[in-house]
């Protein structure tokens, strides 16, 4: 049985706080983010924040984030919950999506309850 995005966000729309937590838990485990903001005083101050994480190609986390970047973050990322919007850009995506690394940076923008994630494809 398979379920279209629809489907599944009616199903999800109908769990509490509570059980939206836990879902969000079980399907993004934990994921280390460096933040850049802590590393470079200079953008201390902006209202967003960008954080860095590898991912393997390939790996199970990077599936998880790929195919569900929502949940991710906002089972890793403080500030980030599942009310937020979310743009990609891929950068080299010529490459694939397979295989290597691929550097992962979100920009959290939580007063506009935003984040836009820079992949790049090494």
């Amino acid at each position: 049985m398979s379920a279209n995005s629809d489907e599944v966000y009616e199903l999800y729309e109908q769990l509490s706080e509570e059980e939206r937590e836990d879902f969000f838990h079980r399907l993004s485990g934990d994921l280390d983010w460096v933040s850049i903001d802590e590393s470079v005083p200079e953008i201390d101050e902006e209202p967003w924040n960008l954080y860095w994480h590898e991912f393997k190609s390939g790996s199970d986390e990077f599936e998880k984030f790929i195919h569900n970047p929502l949940a991710v973050l906002a089972n890793s990322i403080e500030e980030v919950d599942e009310s937020f919007h979310i743009t990609t850009n891929i950068v080299n995506h010529h490459r694939g999506l397979a295989m290597t690394e691929v550097c992962t940076m979100p920009m959290v923008m939580a007063e506009y309850e935003t984040v836009h994630v820079l992949l790049y494809k090494h």
